[in-house]
């Protein structure tokens, strides 16, 4: 009796076991590999919130000095040049504290600890306290900022703190990534069918390659212009706004092209829960 087929069948069992087996010591290992990634992620969120909270108490009283110096609220310092040097001392205390502050709710985003308590938010006031926040930023950059927007825009259900973060840091970015005489539009629109509003920033700026768009959405990453120039920043506008955007609830849509502009849009639910 002929047994090579019995025999071909045990050999091709043999191999499909040690196959399974491969398979098995592969997927063990990515599990393994993953949640390293995860504890290391976590000790990572942990770390830079414990950092933040150490950095923001000291950064707190040197602002809080300066902007007494400044005032010269206890006497005179002396000479208008000591003022000038307590007023860059704030604004650069300040603009460290924005930035740890930034790095903070990141972290706690990554770590799942952020929450997003919500509230009745006025949207078009929102918006316009923004616009002016920026204003002279803008003209001091030699751009023009315009809204757009629908005769009655909604109260929606949101939060207010974590909107006009998201709102500055659109504008601010878009400011800086665009030339002088370039133009900012920002428009509101509403949709009645899915009772979701938008709010989109469109600006004439230096644009993002396509094949650059998904590494500057990353935390801390940044791409050279098309003159090889790396402008000055963190990296975490464009990131923390997206982050905030989906921890509010809504979808957050980039467009960009080279030498034209770039368009942010976001998409907010009116209600949620």
């Amino acid at each position: 009796m002929d047994d090579s087929p019995i025999t071909e069948l045990k050999s091709r069992n043999v191999k499909l076991q040690r196959e399974v087996e491969r398979h098995r010591d592969v997927e063990v290992s990515l599990l393994t590999t993953m949640r390293d990634v995860r504890a290391a992620s976590q000790a990572k969120s942990e770390f830079l919130a414990n950092m933040s909270h150490e950095l923001r108490t000291p950064l707190n009283a040197i602002i809080g000095f300066a902007e007494i110096m400044e005032s010269e609220l206890v006497g005179p310092l002396g000479s208008s040049q000591y003022v000038g040097y307590a007023k860059d001392v704030r604004e650069s205390g300040q603009y460290l504290l924005e930035l740890i502050n930034d790095i903070l709710d990141l972290s706690k985003i990554e770590a799942g600890q952020l929450e997003a308590n919500m509230e009745s938010v006025d949207l078009r006031k929102t918006v316009d306290v923004c616009m002016r926040m920026v204003k002279d930023q803008a003209t001091e950059a030699g751009l023009k900022i315009e809204l757009d927007a629908i005769e009655d825009v909604p109260v929606i259900r949101s939060n207010a703190r974590m909107l006009r973060q998201i709102i500055l840091n659109l504008l601010s970015n878009a400011i800086k990534f665009t030339p002088r005489e370039g133009k900012i539009d920002v428009g509101i629109e509403l949709d009645d069918q899915t009772r979701e509003v938008s709010l989109t920033f469109k600006d004439t700026g230096i644009g993002i390659a396509q094949s650059d768009i998904a590494r500057v959405m990353r935390p801390f990453e940044q791409v050279e212009s098309a003159q090889g120039d790396v402008h000055r920043g963190t990296g975490l506008g464009l990131p923390m706004a997206k982050s905030l955007v989906e921890l509010l609830g809504g979808d957050f849509k980039i467009r960009s092209d080279i030498d034209v502009g770039t368009t942010v849009t976001i998409v907010l639910p009116i209600d949620r829960a």
